[in-house]
């Protein structure tokens, strides 16, 4: 069933990347909405195919340890993980949002987090598990983090692109030409509103798995750390902005450091850890 489970999220990837060359062409030379509703579809056929691997893993775990565990267990499991709830995210914001126009963006995120999972495809087979790990706290803290930065990366992704507006970068405003400043900052501040609870609850839930696992709610452990760094830095942006009125670029550079602190801790802490052997029991 694995070499089956993985054979489905190749073909993933390839309809992945077959919707964000579709929302590229969508977003350049091809303005029409057939095309955006092409791209879209793809989209959605990508997320359920990515959908039945996670399924059948589920299945697999289930059959190893008698739990019901998604596939977070490694750390290549989280990043295909995250790559499906960027997807999930997407699909439903689109939805909602003025533009299809993130969906080049987007997709190329998403394309990037499966590839680098894909890459690493011998550490994509379920592995025995220690006994923390099969704790329900798993399914909870790891969702609520995963998802906060799904909300967190389209954020940066609009931010990104407002200041590239700012500089007065012409293909960028004919890109985003039906949304105002105003609305492209807004749309940011909104999924930062969306994300920052989510990652609250996912840093609680941690605390509680972390007391029931090893006895202490916190051990300024390395990844612990920068979960906090990460918390504050998103804390700071929503701060400024409802206490001070921070608008615009400020705002946005906000986002984008508050991204990068969000890279540093799902990925940069792992392998800095490991690189420098220090010990961290948040490692996979």
């Amino acid at each position: 069933m694995t070499e089956m489970s993985v054979t489905i999220l190749r073909v993933a990837l390839f309809v992945y990347l077959a919707s964000t060359a579709a929302y590229l062409a969508h977003a350049t030379f091809a303005r029409r909405n057939a095309v955006g509703v092409v791209a879209y579809a793809a989209l959605a056929v990508a997320f359920a195919l990515h959908t039945v691997f996670q399924v059948i893993r589920v299945v697999e775990y289930w059959s190893q340890h008698q739990a019901f565990i998604l596939p977070t267990a490694s750390f290549i499991e989280a990043v295909s993980y995250c790559a499906w709830m960027v997807a999930l995210v997407y699909l439903v914001a689109e939805r909602f949002i003025k533009t299809r126009l993130f969906g080049a963006a987007i997709g190329a995120a998403i394309v990037l987090l499966l590839g680098y999972a894909m890459l690493h495809g011998s550490e994509m087979v379920p592995r025995p598990l220690i006994p923390a790990l099969k704790s329900p706290w798993l399914n909870i803290h790891v969702t609520a983090v995963i998802l906060s930065y799904a909300g967190f990366l389209f954020s940066a992704i609009a931010a990104v692109f407002y200041l590239l507006r700012l500089r007065g970068i012409r293909w960028v405003e004919n890109l985003f030409a039906n949304l105002t400043l105003e609305d492209h900052d807004m749309l940011t501040y909104r999924f930062v509103v969306f994300a920052f609870p989510i990652l609250t609850v996912g840093i609680i839930t941690g605390a509680i798995w972390a007391d029931q696992a090893w006895g202490r709610f916190w051990g300024w452990d390395p990844k612990e750390t920068w979960s906090l760094i990460t918390w504050l830095i998103w804390a700071g942006y929503l701060h400024t902005r409802l206490a001070f009125g921070w608008r615009g670029a400020r705002s946005a550079w906000f986002a984008i450091l508050g991204i990068i602190s969000v890279f540093i801790t799902f990925f940069g802490v792992s392998f800095l850890a490991a690189y420098f052997s220090v010990e961290s029991l948040h490692t996979y």
